[in-house]
C-alpha cells in the first residue's frame, strides 16, 4: 500500500505538472459531518444524499491521496463556505477558513507535497482573494510565473497553488465605465484558470481541457472520459486534461459506489455496471491502450506536425488524465489513480496495445 499522504515524494523534482496524474476531489468541501448543513426552502426536495459528495474533511482527503480541490464558495449567513446547491436547494460545507487551515496544516508536515486549490462557482463579492492573502497559507503560495502546467514538480513541493476564474477575477470592463481591476497576479500567488480554448495561451496560470459534462449513468460518464481523451490527444501539450469521473445527480454515495457484476446486454448492447470507484482500474486501462494506439498512430483529422510534436512531449501519455476528479475520496481508488505515474506500467501497456 502506498503512503497516499506522501506519494508525490517519489516523483522525479524535473517532471512537468502536465506529465503526472493526480486524484482530485469534486465538490471537496461537501462532506458528511459538523460542517454540513443543509438549505434550501424546502428541505425535503434535497436530501443529503444527493448534496454530499466528500464522507472526510479536506485535510481526510489529502490525507487519501486527492491533491486538486474543486472549491465552490459562496457567503452564507455573513461566512464564506463550501456549497454544492441547485436552485438554493441542496447543503453548504466548510467555511473558507477551515479549507485553508486543512490544506496548510497538511502541508506544514509535508515538504514534498503540494495542493491545488481550483476556487469556482464564485465572485468577488466573498472577497476570496483577499481572505486568502491574509491567511497564514499565504506563506505557501506558489509565486512562479507564467504556464503552471509547465511548472516543474520540484518547484511545486510544499506549495498551495490557488487558481481563480480569469473571465470573474481578472480585468473586467464595466458597462457604466467603472473598470474592475484584475485580482490575479501571480507574483501573490493568485494565478488564473482558464477552460481550453483552441488557439488560446495560458501564460498567466492553468488552462485545462476535459468533457464538463455531468450524469448518474457510469455509461455516458465513461464515454465522456473517453471523448475528452480523444481530443485532449489533438490538442497541444501546454495545458491539463481534466476527467469528470463522477456520478452527479440522484443519490451521489449510492451511484459512486455501487458494485460491478460485469458487463450487463441491454437491449442488445453491452453495458457497464456499479459506480465510479468499481470502474476505475477499466477506466485507467482503457485510457492506457488509447494512448498507446494514439502514440503509434496519428488521429484522424489531425495536424502531422501537431501529432509529431505531442508525441515527443507527452509520448505514452497522449490520453492519460492530468485531474481524475471524483467523488468520495479513499485509498483504493487514489492507489489506482496514482500508479499512473509509474512509467514501467504504462509501457507494458503500450507493448500490449
Amino acid at each position: 500500500m502506498i503512503d497516499l499522504s506522501l506519494w508525490s515524494s517519489v516523483l522525479n523534482n524535473d517532471l512537468l505538472l502536465k506529465q503526472i496524474t493526480m486524484p482530485g476531489s469534486h465538490d471537496a468541501t461537501i462532506y458528511d459531518g459538523a460542517d454540513f448543513t443543509k438549505t434550501g426552502i424546502t428541505k425535503y426536495m434535497v436530501s443529503r444524499n444527493k448534496s454530499i459528495t466528500q464522507s472526510g474533511s479536506i485535510a481526510h482527503q489529502c490525507q487519501l491521496g486527492s491533491r486538486f480541490f474543486d472549491v465552490r464558495l459562496k457567503l452564507a449567513d455573513g461566512v464564506v463556505r463550501g456549497y454544492h446547491q441547485t436552485a438554493g436547494q441542496g447543503g453548504v460545507g466548510a467555511s473558507a477558513d477551515k479549507i485553508l487551515d486543512d490544506v496548510d496544516d497538511f502541508l506544514r508536515g509535508r515538504a514534498s507535497e503540494f495542493v491545488i486549490l481550483r476556487i469556482s462557482h464564485t465572485s468577488r463579492d466573498t472577497d476570496i482573494v483577499n481572505h486568502v492573502l491574509n491567511h497564514r497559507i499565504a506563506n505557501r503560495l506558489y509565486k512562479g510565473t507564467g504556464n503552471v502546467a509547465n511548472a516543474r514538480i520540484g518547484d511545486l513541493r510544499g506549495k498551495a497553488i490557488c487558481i481563480f476564474d480569469a473571465k470573474k477575477f481578472g480585468f473586467k470592463k464595466n458597462r457604466l465605465m467603472k473598470d474592475k481591476a484584475s485580482q490575479l497576479s501571480q507574483a501573490n500567488g493568485i494565478h488564473a484558470f482558464h477552460k481550453y480554448s483552441a488557439g488560446a495561451t495560458y501564460h498567466d496560470g492553468l488552462g485545462v481541457c476535459g468533457c464538463f459534462k455531468g450524469s448518474s449513468s457510469i455509461n455516458e460518464v465513461l464515454g465522456n472520459a473517453v471523448q475528452g481523451a480523444e481530443e485532449h490527444a489533438c490538442h497541444a501539450d501546454d495545458h491539463l486534461f481534466f476527467m469528470y469521473w463522477q456520478q452527479t445527480y440522484g443519490n451521489v454515495e449510492a451511484n459512486t459506489k455501487q458494485a460491478s457484476i460485469g458487463i450487463k446486454t441491454v437491449k442488445g448492447q453491452p453495458k457497464l455496471t456499479g459506480g465510479t470507484h468499481a470502474n476505475t482500474p477499466g477506466m485507467i486501462k482503457l485510457m492506457q491502450q488509447k494512448s498507446a494506439l494514439n502514440a503509434a498512430y496519428r488521429p484522424k483529422d489531425m495536424d502531422p506536425a501537431l501529432w509529431q510534436s505531442v508525441v515527443t512531449t507527452r509520448g505514452d501519455r497522449m490520453c492519460l488524465p492530468n485531474v481524475i476528479s471524483y467523488d468520495f475520496i479513499n485509498a483504493k481508488t487514489s492507489e489506482e489513480i496514482v500508479l499512473i505515474n509509474d512509467p514501467g506500467t504504462r509501457q507494458y501497456i503500450r507493448r500490449r496495445a
